[in-house]
C-alpha cells in the first residue's frame, strides 16, 4: 500500500533560520549498535527515515528511559545530541499531538558526523550519550541511492499539510491516531468541492483500514476514492489507487478483481516516465501473490522473477518490498519442491529484513522462521539421501538485537 510526498512538504515548512539548533532524541538501543558507533568516531550516521526529535533534553531522557534501569534485555538506553544548522527539519509542535515536548522533525536522508559516544551518570544510573554534528556532503553515492529509493516511496503527489500529517502518522504506524485524523478532516470537507482532494483522502484511508485488517472498510474507502476521481483532473496516479484497492480485494479473497487491478496499475506505470522500478516490482509481486494463491504456481513463479528482477535494480539499499518478493520466491520454489532455491530465497528475504526492519517486527520474524524451517528440510534431506546438500546454520550472532530500525539508521563506511 503506497504512501504520498512527505519529503518534500517537509521542506516547505522548515526552518529558514540559518543559525545552529540543538535537538535531542532518547531511545533504546541494542548494544550491538552502541558498539557499531563507538568504532564509528568520525564516520557517518544516516537517518534514512523520518526523525522525531525535542530541543528539551528532558523530553529525550523521558523518551530514552534514563531515570530507569540502565540496560534491560539486551537494550541500553540512549540519548541523541544533534548540532544542526542544515534546515533539513522542521518545528511541527503546533501540530504533533503533545505541543509541550517541542517536537521537530528530519526529513529523510539526514545525515550526520558522529563526534563522541560517552557513558554518562545521571541520578546515579548510567546511558549512553551520542553527539552527532551535521554534514551536507552530496558526493555519498550510498546516501544518494537512500534517499533516491525512499523519495521514489514516498513522493506521488502535493497535498496541503494536513494530507502530509496523516500520511507521516501512517508512515510511522499510527494507524488509529491517522484514522481519525483523516475521519475529522472528512467531516470539515463535507461541504467543499475538491473531488482530487477528496479522492486522495479515502484512498490514504483505504490504505489505513487495510493495516488495521479492517478490509471491508477499506474497500469502502477505495471504492469512494474512484467515485471522486471520476470528476478529478488526476493525472498517472491513478495507478496507486488501483494497487491499493486490488491489495484490499486480493485479502477480500476476491482475486479475479485483484488480479485486474493489478494489470490497470501496471500497464498505467509502463507508460510513466521515468520509469519507477519500485512501483513496478511490487504490482508484478502482487499479481504473483494471486497466481500462488489460486496455485497457478509456475505463472506465480514468472510474476515473482520479474518483481524480483525490477527491484534488485534498486541500488544499495535492499528495499523491504524485494524482502517480501524473496520470500514469496521461496514460498512458491516449496510448492514447486525445489527446496534448495527455497532455502536461498528465503535466507535473502530473513538478511534484507534485518537489516531494514525493527526487532521484532512481523516480517522479520515470519521470514526467520520460514528460512530456519527450509534448513531443517534440507537436513532432514541429507539424511535420507547419498548427495549431501549444503546447509548453513543460522548463526545467533548474526541476528540484530536492536530497537534501531536500520532504515533510521545507517553507518555509511
Amino acid at each position: 500500500m503506497a504512501i504520498i510526498h512527505i519529503h518534500e512538504q517537509l521542506k516547505t515548512m522548515r526552518n529558514e533560520d540559518t543559525k545552529i539548533i540543538t535537538l535531542y532524541r532518547g531511545q533504546k538501543i541494542g548494544n550491538e549498535e552502541i558498539e557499531k558507533l563507538r568504532r564509528n568516531i568520525n564516520g557517518l550516521i544516516s537517518f534514512n527515515s523520518f526523525l522525531s526529535t525535542s530541543s528539551d533534553k528532558e523530553v529525550a531522557h523521558m523518551f530514552g528511559s534514563c531515570e530507569g534501569n540502565e540496560e534491560t534485555n539486551g537494550q541500553t538506553s540512549v540519548v541523541f545530541e544533534m548540532k544542526t544548522a542544515c534546515n533539513l527539519f522542521s518545528n511541527i509542535s503546533e501540530v504533533a499531538e503533545h505541543p509541550d515536548e517541542q517536537e521537530y522533525l528530519f526529513l529523510v536522508g539526514t545525515t550526520f558526523k558522529i563526534v563522541s559516544v560517552k557513558k554518562i551518570e545521571r541520578d546515579r544510573k548510567n546511558y549512553w550519550y551520542v553527539q552527532l554534528i551535521d554534514t551536507t556532503d552530496d558526493d555519498l553515492n550510498d546516501l544518494k541511492a537512500i534517499k533516491q529509493q525512499l523519495l521514489e516511496r514516498l513522493a506521488i503527489s502535493k497535498g496541503p499539510f494536513k494530507l502530509t500529517w496523516g500520511r507521516f502518522l501512517y508512515n510511522v504506524g499510527e494507524y488509529d491516531t491517522a484514522a481519525n485524523h483523516y475521519e475529522k478532516w472528512l467531516k470539515d470537507l463535507e461541504n467543499i468541492d475538491d473531488n482530487e482532494l477528496l479522492a486522495t483522502i479515502h484512498n490514504d484511508l483505504g490504505a489505513i483500514y487495510y493495516h488495521k485488517k479492517a478490509y471491508a472498510k477499506s474497500n469502502e474507502h477505495h471504492s469512494s476514492a474512484f467515485a471522486q476521481a471520476q470528476t478529478a483532473p488526476f493525472p498517472l496516479c491513478h495507478s496507486v489507487f488501483y494497487d491499493n484497492q486490488g491489495g484490499t480485494r486480493m485479502k477480500l479473497n476476491e482475486y479475479a478483481k485483484a488480479f485486474d487491478d493489478f494489470r490497470r496499475a501496471l500497464g498505467i506505470e509502463q507508460r510513466r516516465r521515468p520509469i519507477n522500478e519500485l512501483n513496478i516490482g511490487r504490482i508484478l509481486s502482487n499479481m504473483g501473490t494471486i497466481c500462488y494463491h489460486r496455485r497457478q504456481y509456475r505463472m506465480a513463479l514468472r510474476y515473482f522473477q520479474q518483481a524480483f528482477e525490477r527491484q534488485r535494480r534498486i541500488s544499495l539499499v535492499k528495499s523491504d518490498e524485494l524482502a517480501v518478493t524473496c520470500n514469496n520466491l521461496g514460498n512458491t520454489y516449496i510448492k514447486l519442491k525445489e527446496f534448495i532455491q527455497a532455502e536461498k530465497f528465503y535466507s535473502e528475504a530473513y538478511k534484507i529484513a534485518r537489516r531494514l526492519l525493527p526487532e521484532g517486527h512481523e516480517k522479520v520474524k515470519s521470514f526467520e522462521n520460514n528460512w530456519n524451517e527450509s534448513l531443517k528440510r534440507l537436513e532432514n534431506m541429507n539424511a535420507n539421501t547419498n548427495k549431501k546438500v549444503p546447509v548453513k546454520v543460522l548463526n545467533p550472532t548474526e541476528r540484530r538485537n536492536s530497537n534501531i530500525s536500520i532504515s533510521q539508521i545507517e553507518i555509511v563506511t
